[in-house]
């Protein structure tokens, strides 16, 4: 690692020390691990020191400011993320920055760098995924005409600005490549998807379409600091309830609001306690009925949210919402009906922590970062499509990347966005 000091002289760093990573007989400091998938065995020399990606991160960050502010400028809600692509579809179409890119039906934005073409010792070529998301929520979009994305010191100011965090980390690395001559030995697959936040239906159609010429999944939001592997599953479940209408002055309780008190305590009580294995979640999020004050409601709504990286575990709590459901439809005497109005399947890194993927990308993050690295056995992001379609893949965030989402001082770090650019770039050095 290099000497010189790393720190922006505009938002501070401390210089970083050579970090402390255990070794063993097929993982020494300057050989990084090789990656099993897929049948295919091969190993890869790191090319490229830290402290010069580092320092090469602090010095592109002006620029990497600029991107951000450029993708984050527009917003991209579900079905109308196409003034975003096009702007990243334009960076991405600067000379030398990558071999190509092109834009699909999705859709979804790619490029490519490299090839997978030929072969080495034991196999193809890798070919890595590289992905990071480019739609909001539709309440996050709404916020973009009250105050734009501003950076203010050492942050990234305004609706939008964690989403759009890894775009910036992904261009950041692709201009660092070009700074420092750096090629991939494979094939690096970059992809801007859309509808992450709406069913992972970007992160689906590019597993759907490449998976069986992927070697791995890194999916990217942004920061550096934790680790993340297992696809969390979810299922929102929607309660409705109806029962007899009547006014105030007639007699008995309100039927539809009754029963949705009994069914969110009964619930709140089968709720897991934290913390356990798994992220296990049963959680009431909604509850919707009446309209006046003077005559019960006809109908309302439960809303459930439950999660886990456990598939059984999640079968077994949507049954338990259906049977507590029906045990309340029969005391209060109104009916009930359970639907599944969003599903995402659980899914499991094979070795978990152990994973080469996984410690790769953790030895990545140590090399320039000086606090220890998280890994945390769940995700819920684009790497859960992965995850589900049996393609070994990460997420890559910050511990700490920022907050206020959902409204307009919505923040992110601008330090743990240069240092997790610099921690991708030698991640990708390590493995393609």
């Amino acid at each position: 690692m290099s000497n010189h000091s790393l720190a922006s002289p505009t938002v501070g760093s401390r210089p970083r020390r050579r970090p402390t990573v255990a070794a063993d007989a097929t993982d020494r400091p300057n050989r990084w691990m090789p990656v099993c998938s897929r049948g295919m065995h091969w190993r890869a020399e790191a090319r490229l020191d830290p402290g010069t990606v580092l320092a090469a991160a602090w010095a592109q960050r002006d620029q990497m400011v600029a991107d951000w502010l450029a993708v984050a400028a527009r917003p991209a809600p579900k079905g109308a993320e196409s003034a975003r692509l096009a702007v990243v579809e334009r960076l991405l179409g600067e000379p030398g920055l990558v071999d190509e890119v092109w834009v699909d039906a999705t859709p979804n934005c790619y490029a490519r760098l490299g090839t997978a073409a030929g072969h080495l010792p034991g196999g193809r070529r890798p070919r890595l995924a590289v992905v990071a998301t480019v739609d909001d929520l539709d309440t996050v979009a709404a916020l973009h005409g009250r105050a734009p994305a501003r950076r203010q010191g050492g942050r990234m100011i305004g609706a939008g600005v964690n989403t759009t965090c890894g775009d910036a980390t992904v261009l950041a690395v692709l201009r660092m490549a070009r700074t420092l001559g750096w090629r991939p030995r494979g094939e690096v697959l970059v992809a801007f998807v859309t509808g992450e936040e709406t069913g992972l239906t970007g992160a689906r159609e590019l597993v759907g379409r490449y998976a069986a010429s992927l070697d791995g999944f890194i999916d990217v939001m942004g920061g550096v600091g934790t680790v993340s592997f297992n696809a969390i599953g979810i299922r929102h479940l929607t309660v409705r309830i109806s029962g007899l209408s009547r006014h105030s002055l007639g007699s008995g309780v309100s039927a539809v609001p009754d029963a949705l008190a009994r069914l969110a305590q009964r619930l709140a009580a089968r709720a897991p306690t934290p913390p356990l294995d798994g992220h296990r979640v049963l959680r009431v999020n909604g509850i919707h009925a009446g309209e006046v004050y003077n005559h019960s409601p006809a109908g309302g709504e439960l809303w459930v949210d439950v999660r886990a990286t456990d598939q059984r575990w999640l079968d077994d709590a949507v049954a338990t919402v259906r049977a507590e459901a029906g045990v309340v439809a029969a005391e209060t005497g109104v009916l009930a009906q359970v639907d599944v109005v969003h599903e995402q399947p659980a899914a499991t890194l094979p070795g978990g922590a152990t994973h080469p993927l996984v410690r790769a990308a953790v030895r990545a993050m140590a090399a320039i970062h000086d606090q220890p690295v998280t890994q945390r056995a769940w995700s819920s992001s684009n790497v859960n499509a992965a995850l589900a379609a049996g393609l070994p893949g990460v997420a890559l965030e910050g511990t700490e990347r920022g907050g206020g989402r959902g409204t307009i001082e919505e923040w992110c770090d601008l330090t743990g966005a240069v240092t997790g650019s610099a921690a991708l770039l030698l991640l990708l050095d390590s493995l393609c």
